[in-house]
């Protein structure tokens, strides 16, 4: 008598199809690759974790973000003040104190640079996909960051007078966001490594190196801002900070969670105690 498995498979399938129908079935199928998984997060464990980390970090940041952005622009006024140009620092209210930014300026560009710089951002971004030595990748990158130069520029030759932002304008809103994502990188950071089978205090040290530098990277950024704006263009201005401003940061704090995973991965891989097996 044909059975199902003889009407719709032919002779060589029949086997594994009838070897299929012996197993046993399994109740929950776990779609994560060699039927393992991380053991269980204990909750009050995880909550003690997130407050010693993630709130207490936040309430430092809180206590002296004043005192860092008052340092950055007290290290911008000595660069760039001189015998002729003598700049201040000024407050400006945020969340629970007031942030510090150097009232500087910045210099508008003539018509014939904004042409040039239209230009020559046309003719990077048609050549950029003709260069093949460059991966595709950063091709892609170097073609963002020229055609948001193109737009600038088109705005500059035909909208001058209407460019609505000041170098203290533009300041401010950095170094705001740049608390902001201060802020952030320990919640982010701790809930992307609180599942994750490794010492509390290997966790915390990598969002505190995280947090530490981007306060440094952010604050060396400012300074570089201060002398592209000031020494070359306004033009350049949605640039650095769309591209190498305060989103920049999100590259590297990947860049560390991926580390960490990476060799928590390569540290654990033999130790069976760390995993859950399914079956």
């Amino acid at each position: 008598m044909l059975t199902n498995v003889d009407i719709f498979f032919g002779k060589g399938e029949r086997k594994i199809a009838r070897k299929a129908e012996e197993m046993p079935v399994k109740s929950l199928i776990y779609h994560h690759r060699a039927y393992r998984k991380l053991p269980k997060v204990h909750p009050w464990n995880t909550a003690l974790e997130f407050f010693m980390c993630a709130v207490i970090l936040n309430l430092i940041i809180l206590f002296i973000y004043p005192s860092i952005t008052y340092s950055i622009s007290y290290i911008g006024k000595i660069i760039f003040s001189n015998s002729i140009e003598q700049y201040e620092i000024l407050n400006s209210p945020f969340i629970l104190g007031d942030v510090y930014i150097l009232d500087i300026f910045g210099r508008y560009p003539s018509l014939t640079f904004s042409i040039y710089s239209a230009l020559s951002s046309m003719v990077l971004i048609i050549l950029m996909p003709l260069l093949k030595f460059i991966n595709k990748p950063i091709s892609i990158w170097l073609t963002l960051i020229f055609l948001i130069n193109l737009i600038s520029s088109l705005f500059f030759i035909f909208f001058s007078d209407f460019f609505p932002y000041s170098m203290w304008i533009y300041l401010d809103l950095y170094i705001k966001t740049e608390i902001c994502i201060w802020l952030i990188i320990p919640y982010l950071l701790i809930f992307a490594f609180l599942p994750l089978p490794a010492n509390f205090f290997s966790k915390l040290k990598l969002v505190v190196v995280s947090l530490i530098y981007s306060i440094i990277f952010g604050s060396i950024r400012y300074i570089v801002f201060i002398f592209i704006l000031r020494e070359y263009s306004y033009i350049f201005m949605a640039v650095v900070f769309f591209i190498f401003g305060p989103f920049f940061n999100f590259i590297y704090i990947i860049s560390f969670y991926s580390m960490f995973v990476s060799r928590l991965a390569v540290k654990l891989k033999g130790d069976v105690n760390k995993w859950g097996w399914l079956f």
